[in-house]
């Protein structure tokens, strides 16, 4: 994700929607990772998937050409 944001492989703008998107998706990570070994509880399903859609999207839209 560093080595990502440092590139000029991409645009500024899908530089920063893939760091985003990895930050997010990571975050939902943990979600699971406190549901399943820490605490069961809602608060997990609340934060958790709609960090990893968001996650999802953001990588996605990191990766689309974007017109001049």
């Amino acid at each position: 994700m560093i080595a990502a944001a440092h590139s000029a492989a991409l645009p500024a703008a899908n530089r920063c929607r893939l760091v985003l998107g990895a930050s997010a998706f990571f975050v939902s990570d943990l979600a699971v990772a406190r549901e399943r070994f820490i605490a069961h509880s809602v608060t997990n399903k609340r934060w958790g998937p709609p960090a990893c859609y968001a996650g999802q999207l953001l990588l996605a839209w990191s990766i689309v050409e974007t017109a001049p």
